[in-house]
């Protein structure tokens, strides 16, 4: 019952470092043990039990796929602009899963979290 309590609270914990990676990743720490926080820490450590070091590690997978989306949006957008193709985003969705060969659609999903977070924001500025 412990375990299972830890092990959803670092899953927990994964949401929000995805949402907000600066609560994972300290520039002050630099490359190594300081710039990460305590938390997941303590679930890599050599002590930690294997479920907690899987869940860390999903964690962190989460976040490197959630972070290359991005980047990879990021690209897309700057390609397009590069290029002088104002394409509107909902015409790329369209055309196809991506708009970058061998990315498996990464991209529009990343779009469409996107928007849906733009639209929640706008929704909790009105009210």
């Amino acid at each position: 019952h412990e375990f299972d309590l830890k092990k959803h609270a670092l899953q927990a914990c994964g949401f929000l470092y995805v949402s907000r990676p600066q609560l994972m990743l300290s520039a002050k720490g630099g490359f190594g043990k300081g710039s990460m926080d305590g938390i997941m820490r303590a679930a890599l450590s050599e002590s930690a039990e294997r479920g907690l070091k899987e869940q860390a590690l999903l964690n962190l997978d989460e976040y490197l796929r959630e972070e290359e989306a991005r980047t990879l949006v990021q690209m897309s957008d700057d390609a397009c602009a590069a290029l002088g193709n104002r394409t509107n985003v909902g015409d790329a969705d369209q055309a196809g899963p991506s708009s970058i060969p061998g990315t498996g659609g990464a991209v529009s999903r990343a779009r469409r979290r996107r928007r849906a977070k733009e639209a929640a924001g706008a929704l909790n500025s009105d009210g």
